[in-house]
């Protein structure tokens, strides 16, 4: 946890204030003539040479004035930063404690006039070079967006403080995240060290690597190379065996994998461990011996009791290797009767878990046995490893409030003895929905978990926002109050996430957000820096709204009565890829969306039907649901034009598979128990030859029955576009899916199965 013997240094980088006058102590600039120089110590790291020059050029920034650095010796300057411990430093009669601080730990006390800032040398000293940055005022939002204040007159106050990180390990996953030169900077100036799927400099202190943290048994065992030749090295699924998960009861998979990993270690010598993991499926072992284990220990225990194994082989070369072992969906349940030796780690993984209110609470119920699960792992673990989830993998773009419980999360984390955590977010694109907002709150957090989260958030927000940052303040909170009122969860999952069609995105939120919004780009339009921070924040309601244009326009005209369609899907196209938002979820293209909503509004400018199927012309549309294929839940990589659509697009068929789905539910989609009729608009292509069957199958799924399906026949499937009545289903409390594929059976006789929408009407029946 945080060591702290002063406060005064913590009390102005939580204000986000300027040096408090009243207790200044030494003068470093004044009137822009420097009166101080950087003894920097002659045993200095790369880290620490780093951090010298790091904090000339930020006192330049600030003051004007350029401070002179010299290698240290005991003739210490009349008024000093005396960077990193060495002669100067013990001069002064400072010593360090480089057990007690560690890597990353820093003190930083005043001495007469100097300003001694010294701790590990990995990264440590660096950490309190910033830290005492933060104290002039200095921000690092986002790579390459700062904050520097500017001062004639710098005066630092009399300071001894002693901090060392919550959290040996720290680390997240988001687009930004990469091996730039300005993402490297932005993690070292914010106390980030984990380097998973990334690097960080020599001059940046490195970064706490290792293989991996979850899935590894596909590397360690490619299939590719062994499942041929040896099957019974891997699991027996529904009695058959199958290359995605190995048999865990099988020794000569067990000398492979240690094989491989004393490979790799002599490799990689710097790995803090190397994991022994299950691959990202359910397919684990069901032979006999593999159900015994199970039976006995539980899921988590077989893969422990795999992992003992391998780790017996491979400690008799490295006796202090750690290997980590993840808990993670059918492995996430402590076991019963063996536990992790003193060389081990698990990794606890939290995807099930409801992220819309903090994990202490244990609210709904996935949430108190994941409370049960972490305290059992810490009970029993030596180092427990937290892989945690911070955006809805569905649509990183869909606004998503999670940004209050992140630091709430983080305290319950370190709560429980966990000693290092990564977060992934919207890792494969830039501008996640608050992407900016929420790497910020997490580095804040993981290096100090006391501090209270929605303080981290409105600091963020002041700071990043300027003059709007009222109204960005107002729009969080009211996209919070949304949450709460019903206490709606927050899920991550491809299987279960928060989708379009939550309860809390009504109307009424869309038509505050607009008014919101409005307010702030007005607020900040002569300034292209912060006009482009609000444009982005706006994306994840644009999102909304375009996706569900026909439910949530009205809304957006209602508070902004000269809004016009077209261009608002303009700005959000432009927008969007401006900020290089390459996928609205994980693994799907966003530049598909782009395109359509261009043209999609251009088609609605003078028409607002013109993209609407014969049959519903004429129809009431306030009993109607009606959906372009574009505005599915997902699947934007099979969107494209096509002649004869509604719209001008439509979505390839590709699959047999349930590949194109769309979440419905009350109370938007339709109302619980009532009775709809399911419509779908598609075309195929078949073969002469193959006339009997379905080219297609669609329809409504619900978990409990009670939905409905069919299809286009095959002696339609003639290249033109079919209006199906799929039949009636009643609308299900819970929610359902609609779905649409190829037909296994004739799926080799099908080409240019597309969909180009779908809509659902009120039954006239009972």
């Amino acid at each position: 946890m945080i060591k702290t013997s002063s406060i005064a240094i913590l009390v102005l980088i939580a204000t986000l204030g300027y040096p408090a006058w009243a207790t200044a102590k030494v003068t470093i600039v004044r009137d822009g003539r420097p009166l101080a120089s950087i003894v920097l110590s002659e045993q200095a790291s790369p880290s620490e040479k780093w951090a010298a020059e790091d904090l000339a050029i930020h006192i330049k920034q600030i003051s004007g004035a350029e401070l002179r650095i010299v290698t240290g010796s005991e003739l210490v300057p009349q008024t000093a930063f005396v960077v990193g411990d060495g002669l100067a430093a013990r001069a002064l009669g400072v010593t360090i404690d480089a057990d007690q601080l560690g890597p990353d730990g820093y003190m930083i006390k005043t001495v007469d006039n100097h300003i001694i800032i010294a701790g590990g040398r990995r990264r440590g000293t660096m950490y309190g070079v910033y830290t005492l940055l933060e104290s002039l005022g200095c921000r690092w939002w986002y790579p390459g967006e700062t904050t520097i204040p500017e001062m004639k007159t710098v005066v630092l106050p009399d300071m001894s403080v002693m901090e060392t990180p919550a959290l040996e390990y720290r680390d997240f996953l988001y687009g930004e995240m990469d091996d730039s030169p300005e993402a490297q900077l932005w993690r070292a100036r914010n106390k980030v060290n984990g380097g998973f799927f990334k690097t960080m400099g020599k001059a940046y202190g490195g970064a706490y690597t290792f293989d991996t943290l979850v899935h590894s048994y596909g590397r360690l065992v490619p299939p590719g190379r062994h499942f041929g030749e040896h099957p019974e090295y891997f699991a027996l699924k529904r009695g058959k065996r199958v290359s995605s998960q190995p048999c865990f009861s099988s020794d000569a998979m067990v000398n492979v994998m240690a094989g491989n990993i004393l490979r790799e270690a002599a490799d990689h010598p710097q790995y803090k461990h190397f994991t022994v993991g299950q691959n990202d499926n359910n397919d684990f072992c069901e032979c006999e011996q593999c159900l015994a284990l199970a039976r006995e220990h539980g899921h988590s225990g077989m893969q422990l009791d795999f992992a003992a194994r391998i780790a017996a082989i491979v400690r008799k070369k490295y006796p202090g290797m750690t290997i980590n072992v993840p808990a993670y969906t059918w492995s996430r349940q402590p076991p019963r009767g063996i536990k992790p030796d003193e060389n081990m780690s698990i990794t606890l993984c939290s995807i099930e878990c409801n992220f819309g209110q903090p994990l202490a609470e244990g609210i709904p119920e996935v949430n108190a046995k994941f409370k049960q699960d972490i305290l059992g792992w810490s009970r029993m673990s030596r180092q427990l490893l937290i892989w945690d989830y911070t955006t809805n993998f569905k649509h990183y773009l869909l606004p998503y409030p999670n940004y209050y419980v992140l630091a709430p999360n983080v305290k319950f984390y370190v709560d429980h003895k966990v000693a290092g955590i990564m977060h992934q977010g919207s890792h494969s694109t830039r501008q996640g929905q608050q992407a900016p907002l929420c790497m910020w709150v997490l580095a804040k957090a993981m290096w100090n978990p006391n501090q209270d989260g929605r303080e981290l958030v409105g600091e963020f927000v002041r700071g990043y926002y300027g003059p709007a940052a009222g109204a960005i303040q107002n729009y969080l909170d009211t996209l919070d109050a949304a949450k709460q009122k019903t206490k709606r969860p927050l899920y991550c999952r491809w299987t279960k996430a928060t989708y379009l069609n939550d309860a809390m995105f009504t109307p009424e939120l869309v038509r505050q957000s607009e008014l919101t919004f409005a307010s702030a780009l007005e607020l900040v339009q002569n300034d292209p820096v912060l006009l482009r921070r609000v444009k982005i924040a706006h994306l994840p309601m644009q999102y909304l709204v375009i996706k569900r244009a026909r439910k949530l326009w009205p809304a957006v005209q209602h508070a902004l009565p000269d809004a016009n369609f077209a261009a608002y899907c303009e700005t959000f196209a432009h927008t969007a890829r401006n900020a290089q938002v390459t996928l609205i979820g994980e693994g799907d293209p966003a530049r598909f969306l782009y395109d359509w909503a261009v043209d999609y509004a251009g088609l609605l400018a003078d028409d607002p039907g013109a993209d609407l199927p014969t049959n519903l012309k004429e129809a009431d549309l306030s009993t109607v649901h009606f959906l372009q294929a574009a505005q599915f839940t997902g699947q934007m990589r099979f969107l494209v034009k096509a002649d004869g659509a509604t719209d001008g697009w439509a979505q390839k068929v590709i699959s047999h598979g349930w590949s194109i789905q769309h979440r419905l539910a009350p109370p938007y989609d339709y109302q619980a128990s009532r009775r709809y009729n399911l419509y779908v608009r598609v075309r195929a292509t078949a073969e002469q030859k193959a006339t009997k069957g379905y080219a297609l199958r669609a329809g409504v799924h619900v978990k409990k029955g009670g939905g409905t399906r069919g299809g286009l026949p095959m002696a339609q499937a003639d290249g033109q576009w079919h209006t199906l009545n799929l039949g009636e289903f009643k609308g299900p409390a819970e929610g359902g899916g609609f779905f649409i594929c190829l037909d296994t059976a004739t799926k080799d006789f099908v080409s240019d199965a597309q969909v180009d929408c779908m809509w659902i009407t009120a039954s006239s029946g009972p």
